[in-house]
């Protein structure tokens, strides 16, 4: 830099150079000693400073400088001969002078000028415009000259690892009103950068303080312009908010394993609302969900995907179906997931449960092309994870294993697949097209059955247990069930091979204090809790009855508050049993606002859907106990016996049809009493509990 400032075609007296050493000398002293005297007509000021901090030197140096204008330059960089007289000649008190910049390939030697900075000068070349149309100019601290007078109150943070150089020279636009004059080519002024290994500095002591904590302190610093649309440099500032959410993702890009710090360090930040997470999250994702429902759709099953996500803490993309007709929508999980989602493809075909012509083949088709389209420079996924419900699910990804077997694939059943709750077969039928057909030859190279009936809830699972590298089943019943119905012969030793029993996530302390608490009604009386929707074979008649039977005391000291989508009928027989004083039915609830309700109720009950009958073995576990467990209240379960539900270690516990283990649960409750706490409910499958132990490897 010195030999290039020799070379500079502006008289030497014109020229003030400031050097600050700091930290450690390193022989600068005497170099510029020696420059000096080769130039006794150029001003120089040398310092030093005894620690070696650049935003202290760089400030030191503002302090000594004396003449009129001020441009920075870097010890290891170069420079036109003429770069300093074309951006004196140009220089004007109202704004600030910006040069080309080149870079310096190390290998070749050659000056490249396709970099961010002057692509961006190259549009306006020779104007002078507002700093929000090229903000890259103001990404770095040289190619620039400004004012002395502009420079006064404003200095570099010391306590800053990185993005000081952003922050000065925005804060300085801003605070002094200041255009850019960008020059023409023709000026030859040219900043050449010598990019080269090591050229920025980074403490490798305090990597995640360098590439994360320092860029949120930036965005912070910035906030402050960036909301105020009058501010001179606020859209200036917005940009720059966004390249220091760029250098956080590239950061992780590379760190996969700190994700989670990284989201909670912006959580717990001032600027939450400033940092986009698509825009952090885009192009990092090594993990793909494959969820027909995921949120923002408000569905049970949409809701334990993202709950697995949310879990596993790495950055997600997914493909999913967009479902406004025939569910609602819940953007605060949404929003809740969002640290954890890169891209999010949530596809418009034709919803359908088991119609290959309707929608499956379609959702199945449009889902691949997406992904192709989206990883036509290089897959990047190692792992995939998909979830039964809706079963379409399983068929793309069932596809993405036949297109990309290096994939790991994690498929987890949501309820017995073929069956629905009362043992019968599902209906919907695979058309042998040549979809069906890559499925079929698939299995045919890999030695494996091919079924010679068509329905295609049997086919989603058998293709699942054949393709699948992990099948989850969320209790041990369900398991034991879908195996001893599943759809060809001579299976089951693969299946149990790649079974892992793992019961639906308890949601995350955090989110049960996104939202309030429902506002209820004061009352002395102890609140009894339920949530859910009411089919043929799981209601709440039985409750019902027994409130009816209890004495006056008992009865006073409870209530019975209902969350429900279909409680006009409940409402009806609320009024036959003439319990309006004692149960209150209201709307279902937003899922982050239930969590949050049910914290406050005294006891929350969840009652089996009645399947032994249907099945011979209840393979069902309500999604809502999970929930349950994390609200930390006291839990009240109705079971079958045998059932999953009558293995979780509950408060208080009465068995399906039976009208006195209710009853004494409800004057438990009413007393305070845990009398009618019960052991588990001994099951019927003797080999459920070793079906556990052996299917519930280590992932």
């Amino acid at each position: 830099m010195l030999a290039a400032l020799a070379r500079q075609s502006i008289a030497s007296d014109r020229v003030e150079l400031v050097v600050v050493e700091n930290g450690t000398p390193d022989g600068t002293s005497e170099l510029v000693q020696w420059f000096s005297a080769q130039h006794p007509g150029m001003r120089i000021i040398y310092d030093w400073l005894p620690e070696a901090n650049v935003s202290a030197a760089v400030n030191r140096a503002l302090d000594l400088a004396t003449y009129e204008y001020i441009t920075f330059v870097d010890d290891d960089d170069d420079l036109a001969p003429s770069y300093l007289e074309a951006l004196l000649q140009e220089a004007t008190p109202d704004a600030v002078t910006v040069s080309w910049i080149a870079d310096i390939d190390p290998a070749e030697g050659v000056a490249r000028y396709g970099n961010y900075v002057s692509r961006a000068l190259s549009r306006v070349a020779g104007e002078t415009v507002h700093p929000s149309v090229v903000p890259q100019a103001l990404a770095l601290n040289v190619c620039k000259l400004v004012a002395r007078n502009h420079t006064h109150q404003y200095r570099w943070d010391t306590s800053l690892l990185s993005g000081m150089d952003v922050l000065f020279w925005t804060e300085l636009v801003n605070g002094e009103s200041l255009n850019l004059k960008i020059l023409e080519p023709a000026a030859r002024a040219v900043y050449y950068r010598h990019v080269r290994s090591g050229s920025h500095s980074r403490p490798l002591d305090r990597p995640f303080e360098y590439g994360v904590l320092a860029k949120l302190t930036v965005i912070e610093r910035l906030a402050e312009i960036s909301r105020n649309p009058d501010a001179w440099a606020s859209d200036v500032a917005r940009r720059h908010v966004s390249g220091q959410v760029r250098h956080i993702a590239n950061y992780l890009h590379e760190n996969p394993s700190l994700h989670r710090s990284a989201i909670e360090a912006v959580t717990a930040s001032s600027v939450r609302d400033l940092v986009s997470w698509p825009e952090l999250n885009r192009g990092r994702a090594r993990d793909l969900v494959v969820s027909y429902c995921f949120p923002p759709t408000a569905d049970s099953s949409a809701v334990v995907a993202a709950r697995r996500v949310y879990k596993e803490g790495r950055c997600v993309d997914v493909v999913s179906h967009s479902m406004p007709r025939v569910r609602s929508t819940d953007p605060a999980v949404a929003t809740v997931l969002a640290p954890f989602v890169g891209e999010h493809w949530r596809l418009n075909t034709p919803v359908t449960t088991l119609n290959w012509s309707g929608g499956v083949r379609q959702f199945v088709i449009e889902g691949w092309s997406k992904l192709e389209d989206h990883t036509e420079d290089g897959w990047p996924y190692e792992r995939m994870y998909s979830r039964a419900m809706w079963p379409a699910s399983h068929l793309l990804a069932a596809l993405v294993k036949i297109k990309r077997p290096a994939t790991r694939w994690v498929a987890e059943m949501s309820d017995p697949l073929a069956y629905n709750t009362v043992g019968e077969l599902r209906v919907g039928d695979l058309q042998r097209d040549d979809l069906a057909m890559e499925f079929i030859d698939e299995l045919r190279a890999r030695d494996l059955p091919v079924l010679d009936d068509d329905n295609l809830a049997r086919w989603i699972e058998h293709l699942t247990y054949s393709l699948a590298d992990e099948v989850v089943f969320t209790n041990a019943n369900q398991l034991e069930y879908m195996l001893e119905h599943a759809p060809a012969a001579g299976m089951h030793e693969l299946v149990r091979s790649k079974a892992v029993v793992d019961g639906h996530p308890v949601p995350a302390e955090e989110w049960f204090d996104v939202e309030p608490p429902q506002l209820l009604a004061a009352t002395e009386r102890k609140r009894i809790g339920y949530f859910g929707t009411f089919y043929a074979n799981r209601g709440l008649d039985e409750v019902l009855a027994s409130f009816a039977e209890l004495d006056g005391s008992n009865r006073d000291a409870l209530s019975l508050e209902v969350f429900t989508t279909n409680g006009a009928e409940l409402i009806a027989r609320v009024r036959e049993y003439g319990l309006d004083d004692v149960v209150s039915v209201h709307p279902a609830l937003p899922y982050l606002k239930y969590l949050a309700t049910a914290r406050v109720l005294d006891v929350l009950l969840v009652n089996d859907t009645e399947a032994t009958k249907h099945h011979g073995l209840n393979p069902y576990l309500p999604s809502k106990v999970a929930d349950y467990l994390g609200t930390g209240r006291p839990i009240w379960g109705i079971c079958e016996p045998g059932s999953p539900l009558s293995a979780i270690p509950v408060d208080y516990r009465s068995s399906v049809g039976d009208a006195a283990s209710i009853t004494a649960v409800l004057r438990a409750i009413a007393s305070g009493s845990k009398s009618a706490m019960r052991s588990p409910i001994p099951s019927r499958s003797a080999s459920a509990a070793t079906v556990r132990a052996e299917a519930s490897p280590s992932p």
